[in-house]
């Protein structure tokens, strides 16, 4: 185990539940992330869904199916005011309307854009967030991508 690694304790469900509730996205949005032919992107989107198990087993993150539909909680550590905790809905028109405009390649731009619209917060919020909220939504906004793709 890395020096750095968090300890044990800060977990508060195991990896395997974690890459369950993951998986359920991935599930979900039929993302193969072995037919991506690029090894650049391949290789990112490894690193944010190992990101993302991890979010999960702190609880800033939780991934569920509710009647069917993906239903996915963002639990905010260090809230920017009154939010204490982002819903995110499926993805619909409307949030792959929010990325037009932006290029192919700009990624963060995209991800944003699509992450505000697909939240139920204030708008602005996403915008607001840092630290590790910050990273929980990049690296969700990478797979939002890749499941609307």
């Amino acid at each position: 185990m890395s020096k750095f690694s968090l300890p044990k304790t800060d977990y508060q469900i195991s990896e395997e539940s974690a890459l369950a509730q993951v998986m359920q996205f991935v599930t979900y949005y039929a993302i193969d992330i072995d037919g991506i032919s690029d090894a650049e992107t391949r290789a990112a989107v490894e690193m944010a869904g190992n990101k993302l198990v991890e979010f999960c087993r702190m609880g800033l993150l939780e991934i569920t199916l509710e009647n069917g539909d993906l239903k996915i909680k963002q639990n905010l550590k260090r809230p920017p005011g009154e939010v204490a905790q982002i819903t995110y809905g499926v993805i619909r028109g409307d949030a792959k309307l929010a990325t037009d405009g932006f290029a192919a390649n700009d990624r963060y731009k995209r991800s944003y854009a699509m992450m505000e619209r697909l939240s139920d917060s204030i708008s602005g919020t996403i915008k607001q967030l840092q630290g590790v909220d910050l990273a929980v939504v990049e690296n969700l906004g990478l797979f939002f991508l890749l499941g609307s793709s």
